[in-house]
């Protein structure tokens, strides 16, 4: 994902139009991408839809616009194959051409741009004019792994209840914000606790900041349930550094490890890789 396709302040782009003579389209290889080799590759256990949610939150708070790219299911009103559709193997190779790949682009009202762009590991770095891969490395094999996801929670298996991702401000939106004052979003998740987590009580706290969030009458329901709390950039001003989830006991329930350099690869968001099909032995 990117965090901007267009730098702020820059006059407002056209949004993309589509013809019956010349369709609006994708290509990831062929245009879209600047560099794969920055990409993000995510750990085999992460949930996307705890890393698609925070996204499209943030786009329907500030009202953007929102443009998909993807096949049109009429049938069911759906749209799919949001994700790249060339350098395909095995199963899904006939479903491969070029300049069809699927995606969403979202026009800010400040005239920003974000753009999620996914493709699998295992598709091809190159394609022919048809989408066909021509071999080589396929993007698994290149885009760099971010081996500090693995740093994650206080065991080796996953926490049922933990912090699974954190919103960085966006200082062109204060008006959005309490007071005008930009802040951080942390979300934590019942991941895996089948009832109810109150989360009464409990403290959030960073590694750099003396300061210590205590969470009022929060309750997570099972299957997931989420919430946001709002917490100082202050907490992730350094290099890298380390958010804490305590219980009412002042148990370490949870910690995640954040790294500066993540924002400027991947954007705002960072997702710290959650399993919900984690259970307790």
């Amino acid at each position: 994902m990117t965090q901007s396709v267009t730098p702020p302040g820059a006059s407002p782009a056209t949004p993309p139009v589509a013809s019956l003579h010349r369709p609006a389209r994708l290509d990831y290889l062929r245009g879209c991408l600047k560099s794969i080799p920055s990409g993000m590759e995510n750990h085999p256990s992460d949930n996307i839809c705890d890393y698609l949610q925070p996204f499209f939150e943030n786009a329907i708070e500030k009202e953007a616009t929102a443009y998909i790219f993807g096949e049109l299911r009429r049938d069911v009103k759906k749209i799919s194959q949001i994700h790249m559709n060339q350098g395909s193997v095995g199963q899904f190779e006939n479903e491969n051409a070029a300049g069809q790949d699927g995606g969403v682009l979202l026009q800010y009202p400040d005239g920003h741009w974000e753009a999620l762009f996914i493709a699998f590991h295992e598709q091809g770095a190159r394609t022919n004019a048809d989408g066909q891969s021509i071999g080589g490395r396929n993007l698994g094999s290149i885009v760099e792994y971010c081996e500090e996801n693995l740093i994650i929670g206080i065991h080796d298996e996953y926490p049922s209840v933990g912090i699974t991702t954190l919103l960085y401000p966006d200082y062109r939106y204060r008006a959005f914000y309490p007071d005008g004052v930009p802040v951080c979003y942390l979300a934590i998740s019942n991941i895996a606790k089948r009832e109810v987590v109150d989360l009464a009580g409990w403290e959030i706290s960073s590694s750099e900041s003396p300061e210590v969030y205590t969470i009022g009458d929060v309750q997570l329901l099972p299957g997931g349930d989420r919430s946001s709390f709002a917490i100082s950039p202050a907490w992730c001003r350094g290099h890298s550094g380390t958010i804490y989830l305590r219980n009412r006991e002042n148990e370490v329930v949870d910690l995640v490890h954040y790294y500066r350099d993540w924002k400027r690869k991947s954007g705002k968001l960072h997702y710290f890789g959650r399993n919900r099909d984690w259970t307790p032995r």
